[in-house]
């Protein structure tokens, strides 16, 4: 059976919408809450995490994931734990209201490798129909306010309380297994000249290690451990450094001012170039030029 989205969740599980993120452009999350009349479901398996946390009234609650059947009474300050792509049976019988938070595997994985410091192939939440946990219930709580405000700023602190959840499962309701050490070695001599290559060619443009690691073909957490092993030094600096040294040698070889070459250098400005250029080298362009 396919997965399904939290958008399709409705389809099976019919309720009043309270609340949306919906076309908030969060990264990794999504949230909704609804109000569920008592009734008898099929759950397909979905391709995101999801967390419920109660919210208003209280019912008995019965749900099978696989062969074993849960039996608890829930209500306000419980929370409830779906792994993604389980399937589920569930059946209430009172009037509940509801917040659910969808994490990504993508999110999820992401923290889990950093938590870890070694590649994470596959994580799993253990079957929870019932947990009090006061850390993942505020995340719960921010990411709802969050959405009730739609404040400046606000994607940052939802993302924020999303990575925040994560560690929280990981800690306490998750079993992970994980890959090879060795995937975590030096980038191979292909990938070095390939990854070189990439940064010369964009240099004048905004660079980042998400764009890199998606043109070698790899994680970016993956990207970062292998690319510093390989270069004794990060992404970000190695890009500087370059720059600096493309700066170099058109001061030395051509008459463009010296704010062009800031610019055909993929600096902000002048000044950046500056501080940067003063930095890795110990003098300002300028001096660089008349010397």
């Amino acid at each position: 059976m396919s997965e399904i989205s939290y958008k399709q969740l409705p389809d099976y599980a019919p309720g009043n919408l309270l609340g949306s993120g919906d076309g908030r452009g969060w990264s990794g999350i999504n949230y909704r809450s609804y109000r569920h009349l008592g009734m008898e479901i099929e759950l397909p398996p979905m391709e995101d995490f999801l967390v419920i946390a109660y919210d208003k009234g209280r019912t008995p609650v019965q749900r099978k994931v696989g062969n074993t059947w849960s039996d608890y009474s829930l209500g306000v300050g419980d929370l409830t734990l779906l792994n993604k792509s389980d399937r589920s049976e569930w059946a209430w019988s009172e009037t509940v209201e509801v917040s659910h938070v969808y994490l990504s595997a993508e999110l999820v994985e992401s923290v889990a490798n950093e938590v870890y410091e070694q590649d994470v192939r596959d994580i799993r939440l253990r079957d929870t129909l019932k947990a009090r946990d006061p850390g993942i219930s505020r995340c719960v709580s921010v990411i709802k306010t969050e959405v009730g405000e739609n404040s400046v700023g606000g994607s940052l602190i939802v993302e924020a309380a999303a990575r925040e959840m994560s560690v929280r499962l990981l800690r306490k309701y998750a079993d992970t297994r994980f890959g090879s050490a060795a995937r975590f070695g030096k980038l191979s001599r292909a990938e070095t000249k390939r990854v070189v290559a990439f940064v010369q060619d964009q240099l004048r443009e905004k660079l980042s290690y998400e764009q890199a690691a998606a043109e070698m073909g790899l994680g970016d957490w993956n990207f970062m451990r292998k690319f510093k092993s390989t270069f004794g030094h990060s992404f970000h600096d190695y890009v500087l450094t370059q720059r600096v040294e493309r700066a170099v040698s058109q001061l030395r070889n051509t008459r463009k001012p010296i704010k062009n070459i800031a610019l055909d250098c993929g600096f902000y400005d002048q000044p950046h170039m500056n501080r940067v250029f003063k930095k890795i080298k110990g003098v300002t362009p300028g001096s660089l030029r008349r010397t």
